[in-house]
């Protein structure tokens, strides 16, 4: 190693008599063909990466030093890193003249060799027959320098020529005219052809050109006039096509409280004695709202139609769309957030929950509802707000609930007109509003769970009990269930959680309960005959909750009595008066609380006279809220203190 320089070697190369080897911090000559491999010469220097052997030189490259030669002799003498070829002086030569151009070779710097006072003039005998009987020829271009192998650039930048050309009686004249307009100069729009004529003898001369031309427009077309949505009423939305023409000034749209303008199609001139509705000066803006009907304000319900026509710079209108529609705006019901989430309120007092929903989107919103229930729900049918969150107060607020309780929220969005969609409102929980630190802790396994068939029913029912839990914290219980095909799954430590195909069939918010009817999972009535696994759960005031150890029990309901179905019993007290503050459409009812145990749902029948007997009805639609003029109501109770 210590014979060659820049060990380690990292790279070697080889011309058959020298081997050539090279490291990051130099390099050695060594011969090829001896035994002993001499080394010849050591060449030091930092960060070399490569090199090659020549037959008259030896070359290095390095990192960021450059490039270094040495000749391929005994001597191994250095060759000058820095030289320098130019051919000058410098001559061109150009139709049998020629010009020192030495001072002239700087990037950037023209060279003119003929121009208006200096012309070259060719022979006009020879040639190639060109356009209009023009004869074009070869010039030749010559670099000569006393300075042998000195690289030379040049870059030809115009050609200019004076010809004769005869108007008359050209059969080409036509093509060429054209092809001089296509290639004329656009400014703003107009387009410049500069036309020189002249005569080669003296006298006078009487020119007249006429150019017919068709300006074609690009076409437009309206794609969408629809009823903007999640909004307040009295718009639409209209879309339509892209237009790059390029004096293009504006889009114009106009919209018509009827199907037919015209009998022949709408034309500009038609479109000039209208009201614009829209105008857009933006070409690359494709959609926009519309208000008006020739500059009316829409009404909502009634039909409109719509065309669309680009404005260019001159004024002019384009041709017109095809008519679109109809589209009638209307006042939509607001639809509801689109998530929720709630937990315990930081720093704040027991009972406290924190509320945050995703932003209404309605156009004309004025606020957010919060609903609160301490019984499952589907709908937000008969309660009262809870809180009523003005759209300037943000999508945040603090609910002020009895500590310790389950509470399932819906949240509706109402506009200025009082809409809100509560039967499609959107159900989050259960949450649990609380104080104190969350101690991490689930409750202990629920013990001795048992499930039968209810005895002594109509079928789809299930009996399920359990110890009650001896967690001070405990708020409630959740039955999780699912459908099996037969016996033999595991029915101890079984997991619950997502993922395993159970869901959860009921909660009970009292956790001095030791015992509940289940009717139905995931809002399906259970199937007589069918087989279920049932497990029981139980949750602190913070939602801790063990759900990977599970205790589960078979079960199956069955239908134990004969003939029909036990009716409820009848609803015994009725009261009906007009809800206040409104438009005259809505009344309030009111009516005693069912006690049956297998509950589904009130039915509410209003007719415009005295119906003492409902079967004939029943029996034509049932209770098909579409066909029977009634209301479902799926809340046992809405009012605990009623």
């Amino acid at each position: 190693s210590f014979q060659v320089a820049g060990w380690p070697i990292q790279k070697m190369v080889s011309d058959g008599d020298h081997v050539l080897t090279i490291g990051s911090n130099g390099a050695s000559i060594l011969s090829a063909r001896t035994p002993t491999h001499a080394t010849l010469k050591m060449f030091q220097g930092n960060g070399m990466t490569g090199g090659t052997i020549t037959s008259d030189a030896i070359w290095l490259t390095t990192e960021d030093i450059g490039l270094f030669g040495y000749e391929n002799n005994a001597q191994y003498k250095e060759i000058e890193r820095f030289s320098l070829r130019k051919a000058n002086p410098l001559n061109v030569g150009f139709n049998l003249a020629f010009t020192d151009i030495s001072d002239m070779t700087h990037p950037g710097m023209p060279i003119v060799l003929a121009n208006a006072t200096n012309t070259a003039t060719l022979d006009p005998t020879i040639g190639v027959v060109g356009t209009n009987g023009i004869l074009f020829q070869t010039v030749p271009l010559a670099f000569t320098s006393p300075v042998s192998n000195a690289a030379t650039w040049a870059k030809s930048v115009s050609l200019k020529y004076n010809a004769t050309i005869e108007l008359n009686n050209n059969p080409d004249f036509e093509t060429t005219m054209q092809m001089a307009v296509d290639n004329g100069i656009i400014i703003n729009g107009t387009q410049y052809v500069q036309l020189t004529l002249r005569s080669p003898l003296n006298g006078s001369m009487h020119v007249r050109l006429i150019y017919d031309y068709v300006k074609t427009e690009t076409p437009i077309a309206m794609s969408e006039l629809i009823d903007r949505p999640d909004d307040g009423g009295g718009a639409l939305m209209a879309e339509w096509s892209l237009v790059h023409d390029d004096d293009f000034a504006r889009y114009l749209v106009y919209v018509n409280d009827g199907p037919v303008w015209d009998a022949n199609g709408i034309t500009a001139d038609v479109l000039q004695t209208r009201t614009i509705d829209k105008a857009i000066s933006l070409h690359s803006r494709l959609s926009s709202e519309v208000t008006t009907a020739n500059g009316v304000d829409l009404v909502d319900g009634t039909d409109y139609y719509a065309v669309v026509v680009v404005e260019y710079d001159d004024g002019r209108l384009g041709t017109p769309s095809a008519v679109l529609g109809p589209a009638s705006p209307s006042d939509e019901v607001p639809l509801p957030p689109v998530w929720a989430d709630a937990g315990p309120h930081d720093g704040g007092e027991d009972g406290d929950l924190d509320v945050e929903w995703s932003r209404c989107t309605s156009l004309d919103l004025l606020q957010t509802n919060i609903y609160a229930s301490t019984q499952p729900m589907t709908d937000v049918l008969g309660l009262t707000p809870e809180s009523e969150v003005m759209k300037m107060e943000g999508n945040s607020t603090v609910l002020s609930l009895s500590p310790g309780q389950p509470y399932w929220l819906g949240l509706t969005c109402v506009d200025e007109a009082g809409q809100e969609d509560i039967m499609n409102a959107l159900i989050v929980g259960p949450f649990v509003p609380t104080g104190g630190l969350n101690d991490n802790t689930a409750p202990p396994k629920m013990e001795n769970v048992a499930a039968v068939d209810t005895p002594d029913d109509d079928g789809g029912r299930i009996t399920v009990t359990w110890d009650v839990n001896p967690a001070e914290d405990c708020t409630f219980y959740a039955i999780f269930m699912r459908t099996i095909e037969s016996s033999g799954a595991q029915l101890t430590g079984a997991s619950v959680a997502d993922g395993s195909g159970f869901s959860q069939a009921k909660i009970i918010n009292d956790c001095s309960e030791n015992s509940t009817i289940v009717t139905s999972i995931d809002g399906i009535a259970l199937q007589d005959g069918q087989m279920y696994l049932v497990g029981v759960v139980a949750y602190d005031d913070w939602l801790n909750a063990n759900l990977d150890d599970v205790d589960l029990v078979e079960v199956t309901p069955l239908r134990n009595q004969n003939g029909q179905p036990t009716p409820p019993d009848r609803t015994e007290f009725v009261q009906a008066f007009d809800h206040p503050n409104d438009d005259g459409t809505s009344i309030d009812v009111l009516w005693s609380i069912s006690d049956a145990d297998d509950f589904s749902h009130y039915t509410v029948w209003a007719a415009d006279q005295p119906v003492t007997d409902l079967s004939a009805a029943w029996a034509l639609f049932g209770d098909d809220p579409a066909q029977c003029g009634c209301l479902k109501v799926n809340k046992q109770w809405v009012d605990e203190s009623f």
